[in-house]
């Protein structure tokens, strides 16, 4: 079962009611309660309230479920709920034949946003999938700092004029010296 519109409607009128209460955990059962056949509601709203998981391991075992919607909620709430401790089974999500996922996996690893989860977004650089790599220059991009630099410089000789654009700006937006010299070396070099 996927997450219908009325669902996602649900999910922001909840959110909207817990942003106006300091009631998070009495709120939050509730909506577990409503949400009991529909896992993927439930682990989305974990999520995006940013609760740690009580069980760490149900959230990584749901990222490898049949269903597509299901991984997603997980994936999501490993990213806000994960903290390091995901980032080896968000790098698996990398690996997923679906699209969807894989794109859910690199905004989680923007979510936890330290260093460590910079060489996962690396390897999605390398993927055969176009838009996996724009998002990943997107969320290297957002990660910022130095660690996110050579990744990024190594995208601006992707295949793909979007991705090499993306990074480029990505790297301006940095406004880290070693980012903007490799701009420059970049922008000098023959068949540039």
């Amino acid at each position: 079962m996927g997450v219908t519109d009325a669902r996602l409607h649900d999910i922001a009128a909840a959110r909207d009611e817990l942003l106006q209460t300091s009631h998070v955990i009495a709120m939050t059962e509730w909506t577990a309660e409503r949400a009991e056949d529909d896992s993927a509601w439930r682990l989305s709203l974990q999520g995006f309230y940013g609760l740690r998981a009580q069980l760490l391991e149900e959230l990584q075992a749901a990222t490898r479920s049949d269903d597509e919607a299901v991984q997603r909620a997980a994936i999501r709430a490993l990213g806000k709920a994960g903290g390091e401790d995901a980032i080896p089974v968000l790098a698996e999500a990398l690996e997923s034949p679906h699209a969807n996922v894989r794109q859910e996996a690199v905004w989680a690893l923007c979510d936890i946003g330290t260093e460590p989860a910079v060489p996962p977004l690396a390897t999605a650089l390398h993927s055969g999938d176009s838009t996996l790599r724009q998002v990943a220059v997107l969320a290297l991009g957002r990660l910022g700092g130095p660690a996110a630099i050579p990744p990024l410089v190594e995208a601006l000789a992707d295949e793909s004029p979007v991705v090499r654009r993306m990074a480029a700006q990505a790297l301006a937006f940095t406004a880290i010296p070693e980012a903007l010299e490799a701009l420059h070396q970049a922008a000098v070099e023959p068949g540039s």
